[in-house]
């Protein structure tokens, strides 16, 4: 061996081996395994992620909205002869 760590199941259970109760092992190497089940729940962490990605951005634009509605309308109350209006030529 090469002094690699790696991850490993251990089955224990009880055997008979010569007329006397004794604990046999079963020893697998689940490195793969592992390395699997980590990016399946990186991809689940994304996908998360970018749903609440979407979720903000949707409840963001619906706040946009409503403030330029409001500010449209506040325009439409202003003289475009005023400063304020911004659409005033200037000389």
């Amino acid at each position: 061996m090469d002094g690699t760590l790696f991850w490993t199941e251990i089955v224990l259970y009880p055997a008979e081996f010569d007329s006397q109760l004794r604990i046999a092992a079963s020893v697998r190497d689940i490195t793969e395994r592992r390395k699997l089940q980590s990016q399946l729940s990186n991809r689940r962490k994304w996908s998360l992620l970018d749903g609440w990605r979407e979720a903000f951005a949707h409840d963001f634009n619906n706040m946009l909205s409503v403030i330029l509605g409001y500010s449209q309308v506040a325009l439409n109350r202003i003289d475009p002869s005023e400063p304020i209006h911004g659409t005033s030529k200037k000389s």
